[in-house]
């Protein structure tokens, strides 16, 4: 799950910066989620889900369920498509 956030992350800060010309580069969360809905809207939704189970997959201590593993990879892959496609 964690590969999958960083990689979700990556993944925004391309597609901002092909379409923006640059990505964000502070520390809060939400800032950068709005940023990359102006670079691409419908990739905002995914990187949300990403960020929302980030300090639970990287820092908590129960094991992730698979409905929120399968929800991070699948927002993974939305922004790697949006990515490759930028």
């Amino acid at each position: 799950m964690t590969l999958a956030v960083h990689t979700g992350i990556a993944a925004s800060d391309v597609i901002c910066l092909r379409r923006l010309g640059y990505y964000w580069q502070s520390r809060n969360h939400h800032e950068a989620i709005e940023h990359l809905r102006g670079a691409d809207a419908g990739s905002a939704g995914h990187l949300t889900t990403l960020l929302s189970l980030k300090t639970r997959g990287g820092y908590g201590h129960d094991t992730m369920s698979p409905t929120n593993v399968s929800r991070s990879v699948r927002a993974m892959q939305h922004l790697a498509t949006a990515a490759r496609a930028a």
